[in-house]
């Protein structure tokens, strides 16, 4: 996991888990919930991530952690 400042207390924050045996036991969501709460602390007001559009699982968490849908880039996750 990753994050970049991408603007004026705006953070931008990529992931990305692959190796299965780290899947499902809540550890990119426990990850990023301290994310999160550390980039608020420390004065971001605002954080943007994506994902693949066939990715529900992640858009899941992304919700359950209070993230909004603000939009659909459905080619973002193209050729990687």
């Amino acid at each position: 996991m990753v994050y970049r400042n991408i603007g004026s207390r705006t953070a931008d924050i990529g992931i990305k888990i692959c190796e299965r045996s780290f899947q499902e036991k809540g550890i990119g969501r426990i990850a990023l919930s301290l994310l999160v709460q550390y980039l608020f602390d420390n004065g971001y007001t605002k954080i943007v991530l994506d994902t693949n559009l066939n990715n529900t699982r992640a858009q899941h968490v992304y919700e359950k952690l209070g993230f909004q849908r603000l939009r659909v880039n459905p080619d973002s996750w193209q050729n990687q």
